[in-house]
């Protein structure tokens, strides 16, 4: 279990932290600037907060009430920030014993020869880290942590300058470590995919706050703040004006049906992810299952993003819906910008979140 709950002012701004989680693999998502990388900056031990306390399992890092603040030296973190940090100098197999030097003797690590196995760099022990793809010269750096078999991993965004398919890379080797060897990892991003693909337990930050934390599956589909659903890529959110039973009367005066009886009296918004805006095919019949939540209107806007099509729709009433559509069945559809549309909103998917 990794708790945190601190406050800490940094540069006139006052960061108020508080989250759990009790996975192997916790995410920190939000925008640039929301304060993810002061969070594991503290769980590191690099600065403390101004109150509060941080902890891991039995271990206190830091607990301000108490007079604990264990050193960095001491908390046997290992950090992997963007830039790898590597001695230009030393090759790949003195580059990963440097951090020896300074381990605790008496609690030995992981071998080398395990570590580089691990990260695929046995045969690049000898090689001068100068002559490294950027990817390689992540494994390198993460095997100078590895082999100090640490509490706790805490990652900075350190695949966000390599290309996409070695981040990814990078980022599933890192996920199957974490669990094959048991070790907690926070992992930072700012990538909405990258997160769901990496995370246990998912923190949604910004602003210096954090949103909501939870399940990654809980948050992805069922948000309770509004602002988490924007974060977690719903597009569609309008206001919720009237709530009676399992309808809900929104923007421009569309009544929507949920799936079951709402239990959210205090809700604020009504969302609905658009991959969940369904566009109902003119040549077929309206499936029983789509009967409700009917809306028609115009496509004023279509973005191509390779294997589906972003599209938006400016329903008769003035409503903005936004839809995601597989590219063959764009062709299918002969879907276009100010083509007429019935689109669906499934019941399932509709979420009821509020702002507070």
């Amino acid at each position: 279990m990794f708790e945190l709950d601190v406050t800490k002012k940094l540069k006139g701004i006052e960061f108020d932290f508080r989250f759990r989680a009790d996975s192997n693999r916790i995410v920190l998502f939000g925008p640039s600037g929301a304060g993810k990388s002061s969070i594991i900056k503290m769980v590191a031990g690099f600065f403390s907060p101004d109150k509060g306390y941080i902890k891991l399992n039995e271990n206190v890092f830091f607990h301000s009430e108490n007079k604990i603040n264990i050193p960095v030296n001491t908390r046997k973190v290992g950090y992997l920030p963007q830039e790898y940090t590597l001695f230009p100098h030393l090759n790949v197999m003195e580059n990963i014993q440097y951090g020896l030097k300074f381990s605790d003797k008496s609690k030995p690590g992981y071998s080398i020869d395990e570590v580089a196995e691990k990260l695929g760099i046995s045969d690049k022990l000898d090689s001068s880290v100068q002559k490294l793809s950027g990817g390689q010269r992540q494994r390198v750096a993460l095997a100078r942590i590895l082999v100090l078999k640490p509490a706790i991993l805490l990652l900075d965004e350190p695949f966000s300058a390599l290309d996409s398919s070695t981040a990814e890379s990078l980022r599933e080797l890192v996920a199957d470590i974490s669990d094959e060897l048991n070790i907690p990892s926070i992992f930072i991003t700012h990538n909405l995919s990258d997160a769901y693909m990496f995370a246990k337990d998912l923190v949604l930050v910004e602003e210096g706050k954090i949103v909501e934390f939870g399940k990654k599956e809980e948050l992805y589909s069922n948000p309770i703040r509004t602002e988490s659903a924007r974060l977690m890529g719903f597009k569609n959110i309008w206001n919720a004006y009237q709530i009676s039973g399992s309808r809900v009367l929104c923007d421009n005066g569309y009544e929507f049906t949920l799936d079951k009886e709402n239990k959210k009296a205090d809700a604020t918004h009504i969302c609905i992810r658009p991959e969940n805006v369904m566009i109902i095919r003119p040549d077929h019949d309206i499936k029983s299952s789509l009967k409700e939540n009917i809306v028609t209107g115009r496509i004023n806007r279509m973005k191509n993003a390779g294997k589906d099509y972003f599209i938006r729709i400016k329903s008769d009433n003035g409503l903005t819906i936004h839809s995601v559509v597989p590219v063959h069945a764009c062709e299918k559809m002969n879907l276009g910008i100010n083509k007429k549309v019935s689109v669906s909103l499934k019941q399932e998917s509709i979420v009821l979140t509020k702002d507070k």
